[in-house]
């Protein structure tokens, strides 16, 4: 959408909110969505210009559709087992957007209170190979095969990032709002790549509790493993599974 038409709508937006009506703006873009598919994108914004009426910009278009998008995704989005997850994987560059977006959370006081560890190609049969020496310590008795599923854990995906909340010392913000940022670091991680197209899930097992592990990986006394976030492309679309009754988790402040 780089097309730049020269028919003048810069006043459409001052035009809508001169109406001060949601509704109509609201009953525009249904209009516009019902009407147009996906391909009605591809025309540019000169084409999409000449198809909108006069009190709609192509910048508010395209703004509101795009919210509509995010909506729909947000409605429907789902986790991929790590069981049905194969390559390909997010390339080197996809991987730092990974991470900025994981990033841009809530954080009170901009203590940046999470870190994040990459495993991909041999690193995880590395990492994974320590946990099973760990295992092994835990439960002697452990089997070869129960061992070579340590192994294997990162190597369910292609690409694995553990996100470590590292809190800092501070005299007005708890810890535990700072583990809360973490906790909001995974699921923007988790969004931002099944919104690239990617398979995602968030686990924890085992290995994010063990304290040989923690030592492993380099946490501090105070870090936790907030989540190992499992990324690659899915093998199979995910079926769909039973969400609470929001009646069930929902209730009011009554006024009085």
């Amino acid at each position: 959408v780089t097309m730049l038409s020269k028919k003048s709508y810069d006043v459409s937006l001052s035009a809508l909110n001169s109406k001060n009506s949601p509704r109509f703006l609201n009953q525009t873009n249904r209009h516009i969505s019902n009407f147009f598919s996906n391909q009605f994108l591809n025309l540019g914004k000169a084409g999409i210009d000449l198809y909108l009426p006069e009190y709609v910009s192509v910048e508010s278009f395209m703004t509101n559709y795009q919210t509509s998008q995010l909506h729909e995704f947000l409605k429907s989005r789902r986790s991929v087992m790590a069981r049905n997850i194969t390559t390909p994987g997010p390339t080197e560059s996809q991987i730092k957007e990974l991470i900025e977006i994981a990033a841009r959370v809530p954080d009170h006081g901009k203590l940046a209170p999470w870190r994040f560890i990459v495993f991909e190609n041999k690193a995880r049969e590395t990492a994974g190979k320590g946990f099973a020496d760990i295992h092994k310590q835990n439960v002697p008795e452990a089997s070869d095969e129960d061992l070579q599923l340590e192994v294997n854990r990162l190597q369910r995906a292609p690409l694995v990032i553990g996100v470590v909340a590292s809190p800092k010392a501070h005299p007005k913000i708890p810890d535990w709002e700072q583990y809360l940022s973490a906790g909001a670091a995974c699921q923007n991680l988790l969004t931002a790549a099944q919104s690239m197209g990617f398979a995602a899930q968030w686990l924890t097992e085992w290995i994010a509790y063990d304290t040989k592990v923690a030592s492993l990986l380099g946490l501090n006394e105070k870090e936790k493993i907030a989540g190992f976030i499992y990324i690659g492309t899915a093998m199979e679309p995910p079926k769909e599974r039973a969400r609470p009754e929001i009646n069930d988790v929902l209730t009011y402040w009554p006024s009085q």
